[in-house]
């Protein structure tokens, strides 16, 4: 599969500040979801959880920020100044996922376009590494979330996005 960079799209995207749920392809109602409770300071491995939720509320809802490089930083449209950030524990070829207070350079993505309105969001600091999500087959949401979300070195349908407009 050819990734492009989404240049003038990705850098549009994100400049309009709008709203999404990314809802992964592999799942019929997965969405990316990050619980940032009492994330108010950096911390030096991150903190919160993030995994999925089946269905989208306010929890599940991300804004795109511009930030240097061409790159992206995954802002919670719910949880004050906090981002998704990708772990580094060596030698994991899987890296956990949370979230960050601010925006430092594991929280800094790259968006691939790889078909209409799907979009693979690959870590800028750990080259070939992309958001993923496995619900491992829940079909309901509760409270605490379902599944994990992980940084892996595979684009599958897995790690493949749909942006959903919160007016959409």
């Amino acid at each position: 599969m050819n990734l492009g960079l989404l240049d003038e799209n990705a850098t549009g995207i994100a400049a309009q500040n709008l709203t999404y749920a990314l809802r992964c392809v592999a799942y019929s109602d997965a969405y990316l979801r990050m619980d940032a409770n009492g994330v108010n300071n950096p911390a030096p491995e991150g903190a919160g959880t993030v995994n999925a939720q089946i269905g989208a509320g306010p929890w599940e809802q991300f804004v795109l920020i511009p930030q240097d490089g061409g790159t992206v930083g995954l802002l919670s449209a719910e949880w004050h100044n906090c981002y998704l950030r990708i772990g580094t524990p060596s030698p994991q070829q899987i890296k956990p996922i949370n979230c960050q207070f601010g925006c430092g350079a594991l929280e800094k993505w790259v968006v691939r376009f790889v078909g209409p309105n799907r979009v693979a969001f690959e870590c800028s600091t750990l080259q070939g590494y992309y958001l993923s999500l496995n619900t491992e087959g829940a079909t309901e949401g509760n409270g605490n979330g379902v599944g994990v979300a992980q940084g892996i070195q595979e684009l599958t349908e897995n790690s493949t996005f749909e942006l959903v407009s919160k007016t959409s």
